[in-house]
This record gives structure tokens, sequence and C-alpha cells, in this order.
């Protein structure tokens, strides 16, 4: 509790400085540890922007279970997507990772891959690309890391961009060494739905390799 109490200071600071709407921290999510070095202001404005969308996934979530209690119709609420771009060495794999302990712990589905572990599967049997079609029209969260990776070939790109059509509405967080450009570069709809309804990205750009800076 004591990490996350001396980050969020930074975190908070950085989403005033960036303009963007200042979310209250959801006194459930005091006691949870990012264990995430937000020393750099990218990398505050990163956390703050994964502990939003986590109150956004817990406050979706809230609202359909509210409504199949009373016996009602499922609230139109699209869920965000949640994108971390930028180099390797950032905390992109880890906030994304944390995020899904935190779904974990409020009792939430979620799934978690390695794209290039995805493209490996899919080539090595392509009836494995149907069976996880399947996973992807799932409302659980869904987890890609390191999108881009490999996407030099058409299969890779066809791919990502049938996946990410799948996922429109749906809660997705995505993680890549590309930036927005980049990944425009291999489907422009889909940097254009990382942008929509909501949805943030949060762009590394001047933040050190935290893996050779380590926090004292």
């Amino acid at each position: 509790m004591d990490k996350l109490a001396n980050l969020l200071p930074d975190a908070l600071a950085s989403i005033e400085t960036a303009n963007r709407e200042t979310s209250t921290i959801p006194p459930s999510m005091t006691g949870f540890d990012w264990n995430f070095d937000a020393r750099h202001p990218e990398a505050a404005d990163a956390l703050a922007g994964a502990i939003r969308y986590c109150a956004h996934l817990d406050e979706r979530s809230g609202a359909i279970k509210a409504a199949r209690i009373a016996g009602e119709r499922r609230p139109d609420r699209p869920a965000r997507w949640f994108t971390l771009l930028g180099p390797s060495g950032r905390g992109k794999t880890h906030l994304a990772r944390k995020i899904a302990e935190w779904r974990k712990t409020r009792g939430s589905g979620k799934f978690f891959y390695r794209w290039l572990d995805l493209l490996t599967d899919f080539r090595t049997d392509r009836s494995n690309i149907g069976r996880f079609m399947v996973r992807a029209d799932m409302p659980a969260l869904l987890i890609i890391d390191d999108i881009g990776a490999g996407y030099e070939t058409e299969f890779a790109a066809a791919t990502l961009a049938e996946i990410a059509e799948r996922r429109v509405g749906l809660p997705t967080v995505w993680t890549s060494n590309l930036d927005l450009g980049g990944i425009a570069r291999i489907d422009a709809r889909i940097a254009s739905r990382m942008r929509r309804n909501g949805s943030e990205v949060f762009t590394f750009k001047s933040a050190p390799d935290f893996s050779l800076n380590p926090k004292p």
C-alpha cells in the first residue's frame, strides 16, 4: 500500500499536466500494489491511465451485473481499449499484467497472450486461428502483448486486423514497441480505434529503460 501511495501523487499530477479528466481512485484499489516505477512523467501518466482503465472495467461489470439481477436488458456500454506503446523496458508488459492481476482479484475472466506466440500457433496449425477467434469474440478482457512484432508478413497483418475487428466494443489491452504511426502502417483502422470512444493510448518517448536504471 505504501508503494502505491508514493506513486499516486506523481500519477495524478501527470494527469493534470496533460489536461486529462482526473478520476477518483476506487477505494477497493488503494491496497493494490502496482509495483511500478513511476518516476518519469510518461510512466506516471501510464500508471494513472491503467488505474482509470481498471475503474472503467469495474464500473462496466457492475452495471452489467446489476442489470442481470434486475432482469433488465444488458446495458449498452461498449468497453474501451487501453494501449501502451514505445520501446522495450518502459513497463508496458508489466502494467498490462497488473491490469490482468487486478481483474483476477475481481473474479473476472481475462486472457493474456504474447503476439509472437499466437503467430507461431497460427502458423503451426491454421485450425488454431478459428479456435482463437471464438475466444476473441468473448466479452472477457483480452490482453495481447507486443503486437506488431513479426507484422511484416501479409498473414500477420491480416490476422491482427481481424482480431481487432472482433474486439470492437470489448475490453482489450494492447502493447507494442511501435508508435501509433507504426500501428497505422499495419492497419490504419486499428490505430484509429485505439483512440475512439474514450479509449486511451500512452506512448513512451523520452522515458528511460527502467531495467537499466532501476529505482533505488
